[in-house]
């Protein structure tokens, strides 16, 4: 298994290759966690390429159209920002 050292997050390591990450926080325990969740730290995603998602997950899209702060995120356009799931949808912001 991959792993990388984080210093500025609250946990460890973080495997780079699989479906889910092994978090080992500072005080040694540790939480198996969904891949996506963490995806956009690393990575942006086309709108369609949006994993489930749950509400306070924050990623950012790289195909945006037209997109306006607080309203349902389009694919297909050009634009690159930051989305927010507000627990039933993807949102711009």
């Amino acid at each position: 298994m991959v792993q990388r050292r984080i210093v500025d997050l609250p946990f460890a390591t973080v495997p780079l290759a699989g479906t889910e990450l092994s978090l080992v926080f500072q005080n040694g325990q540790t939480k198996q966690v969904a891949a996506s969740e963490f995806a956009g730290i690393i990575i942006g995603h086309t709108v369609a390429g949006l994993p489930v998602g749950g509400a306070g997950m924050r990623l950012y899209v790289t195909d945006a159209l037209a997109p306006a702060f607080g309203v349902i995120v389009v694919g297909g356009g050009s634009v690159t920002i930051p989305v927010f799931h507000n627990g039933t949808s993807w949102i711009a912001g």
